[in-house]
């Protein structure tokens, strides 16, 4: 049988998305999916590479879903940068059944105060922001994926299902410099991990459910629909918080956290 290669790029025309509260989940790898439409389809045999591109600048800050636009003002907001790319492995094993790789590399970039001298004045009179970074490999998904209804039959609808895990080839005690003032104004630094945000993985096993469909709307339109739902069962890391210098006896806030993670696209 003769195979078929088939290369996909997706991401290259930029869309907008919203978010709101704290950054304080990392990227994660569900900007590609299986390629759930009437255009891509596999057959048996066939393989499928896919490419997704993220750019993330966040400055803004919440609590609960109130704006604090005076941390702005100030100039004591955090921010953070990503730019991330994932990609994407399918291969069809039936006409209805296929698995996929996922693997993300992305490129975190954060400035801040208060993880170096701090917010206030007093302790920080020269407002002075400092960067850490990580750059890297992230978590690697493992997908299998299956159509509800034959695809030959059913050509203007269908939905997929998928079932897979996470596995924590990412960093996830990234570390790099951060600053400290002493009491005379001098600069010293330690090495500490970064924040959870930009850490690359979260150093545990997950498993993943998806959905994914398209229905025909008309005669050249398709409304395509995506659900990603990541559970892990293990509640922290060996990864200890970025700011505090002392101690913390609560493991629940000295290790950084194994959060679930979900995304919803349409």
């Amino acid at each position: 049988m003769k195979k078929i290669f088939t290369l996909i790029l997706i991401g290259l025309v930029p869309s907008l998305g919203l978010g709101q509260g704290c950054i304080a989940v990392r990227h994660m790898s569900c900007a590609v999916g299986s390629g759930p439409n009437s255009n891509t389809l596999m057959s048996p045999g066939q393989w499928q590479v896919s490419l997704g591109m993220r750019s993330l600048h966040s400055y803004k800050h919440f609590v609960g879903t109130e704006y604090q636009p005076q941390r702005e003002t100030e100039g004591t907001n955090v921010i953070n940068n990503t730019q991330s790319a994932d990609l994407g492995i399918s291969y069809s094993v039936t006409g209805r059944l296929s698995v996929s790789a996922n693997l993300p590399f992305s490129y975190n970039d954060r400035t801040s105060l208060y993880e170096h001298y701090g917010n206030s004045v007093a302790v920080n009179p020269g407002r002075n922001r400092f960067e850490t970074k990580s750059v890297g490999i992230g978590d690697a998904r493992l997908t299998a994926n299956y159509w509800i209804l034959d695809p030959l039959k059913h050509p203007k609808a269908n939905v997929m299902l998928g079932l897979g895990i996470k596995l924590p080839t990412g960093n996830s005690n990234v570390k790099d410099v951060v600053h400290r003032r002493k009491a005379d104004g001098s600069d010293y630094t330690l090495e500490k991990p970064v924040d959870q945000s930009i850490q690359l993985g979260d150093g545990a096993i997950g498993y993943n459910i998806e959905v994914q469909g398209y229905k025909l709307v008309g005669t050249k339109s398709l409304l395509y629909y995506n659900g990603f739902y990541l559970l892990s069962p293990q509640n922290v890391n060996e990864t200890e918080q970025f700011a505090s210098d002392k101690p913390i006896t609560d493991l629940m806030i000295r290790y950084h956290s194994v959060a679930d993670q979900f995304a919803a696209r349409v």
